[in-house]
This record gives structure tokens, C-alpha cells and sequence, in this order.
């Protein structure tokens, strides 16, 4: 579990340049992965954990059909949905949010789960970086959680970098205004990139088409 990331706490981060290419990037001493049941998720860098994850996200979310967007159903409950890819999309957005909450709670000691805290913040920093808007989003809502917020003696082990960036992140994913500083990033990347391609915070949107169709 964690104890991988406890115990490799103290050492020297490699360098992990985003260029989306390349072979993964292994754990020092490995040349692959053994069975999943020899599988530590906490030996993985932030970087490559989000790439191969976004991978998946991605390939999930072209699954959902454009005119799953246009139904007048997505202020119901996730089980009366139809589509049954849109409803697999929102089931790993749960599954890894809850992930997060748990895995910081994993934590024995106020310090341990601090140094969690700090690694699940770099990996949704990791997250923003490859335009992964709803993994991005997961995890800051399971960094959220009462169970999480209320440990007082964590949060002040944060480190200074770590809340300033985790700060960033939740402003850029805030849902005010129709989540605006978000949409304004979307747009201004787009334009910035012919080739730029995201997973997006599908709530955002399914909320916008839920407010229009109301107004119409």
C-alpha cells in the first residue's frame, strides 16, 4: 500500500519530463510489472500514474456517443441513466475519489498522511498538466471531504508549496460562474494548440446543457 511511498519518502525525485512519448517510466530496478497482485500503485511516479490513467480516462470518454449530451436526463440519479458509458465515466470519477479519501486516511500518523496529502496534490497537478480535467477534479473532491479537511494537525505539516498549488487547482476547477476560469482555460489551450485534445470535468458541462435546457 502507502508504505512504498513512505519508505521512498526521502529520496531524490527523478526527472519526469511531459513529452507524452516514450516507454513507461519504471520504478528504479524493475524492467516491468509482475501480476496484479505484486502491483504497488505507490511505486509509480506522480507523472507517469496520471499519463497511463488519462489514457484510460480518455479512451472512456470518446466512448460516450455526442448525442448522449443532448438528453434531458443528466439532472437524474447516475442509476436512472441510459448509457451505460456515461455511466461508466461517472462510476471511476467516484471510484477515484473515494480512492484519495482513503488513501490519506491510510495514514497511521498526522506525518504520514501529510506526505500522502502532498503526493495525491503533485499527482493532480500532474492531472492539470495533461489536461485530464476530470481526474483533476476527483481528486481535489476527494482531498475535500470532511474526513480529510478536519485532520487539523496534516494540514499543518503541509508544505508551502504543495497548498499553494493545491490552492491554484481548486480555483481553476471552482464551480462558480458556470465553472468560468475553467471554460476560459479550455479555450484559451485550444487555441494555443491545433493538436490539443483533454479529458474534460463532464459535470461542468452536463450542468451548463442542464441550466440551458431549462431556460429554453
Amino acid at each position: 500500500g502507502t508504505d512504498a511511498l513512505l519508505d521512498n519518502d526521502d529520496e531524490e525525485e527523478q526527472e519526469d519530463p511531459i513529452d507524452g512519448g516514450g516507454k513507461p517510466m519504471m520504478p528504479e530496478g524493475k524492467t516491468s510489472f509482475g501480476s496484479p497482485e505484486s502491483f504497488d500503485i505507490w511505486s509509480i511516479e506522480p507523472f507517469e500514474l496520471a499519463r497511463q490513467s488519462t489514457l484510460v480516462d480518455h479512451a472512456l470518454f470518446l466512448a460516450i456517443s455526442p448525442g448522449v449530451f443532448m438528453s434531458l436526463q443528466h439532472d437524474k440519479p447516475r442509476h436512472t441513466l441510459t448509457c451505460t458509458s456515461l455511466r461508466r465515466f461517472i462510476d471511476r470519477f467516484n471510484a477515484m475519489s473515494v480512492w484519495v479519501t482513503a488513501s490519506v486516511l491510510t495514514g497511521r500518523t498526522p506525518e504520514n498522511r501529510a506526505i500522502i496529502y502532498e503526493h495525491l496534490v503533485e499527482l493532480a497537478s500532474r492531472y492539470e498538466e495533461l489536461h485530464n480535467f476530470s481526474a483533476l477534479t476527483a481528486v481535489l473532491t476527494g482531498l475535500q471531504q470532511g474526513s480529510i479537511t478536519r485532520l487539523k494537525e496534516t494540514m499543518a505539516l503541509l508544505g508551502a508549496t504543495a497548498k499553494k498549488r493545491l490552492e491554484e487547482l481548486k480555483s481553476l476547477m471552482a464551480g462558480d460562474k458556470n465553472y468560468f476560469r475553467y471554460r476560459s482555460q479550455l479555450m484559451r489551450r485550444s487555441h494555443d494548440s491545433l493538436n490539443f485534445a483533454c479529458v474534460p470535468h463532464i459535470g461542468a458541462h452536463l450542468s451548463l446543457i442542464t441550466s440551458i435546457d431549462e431556460s429554453n
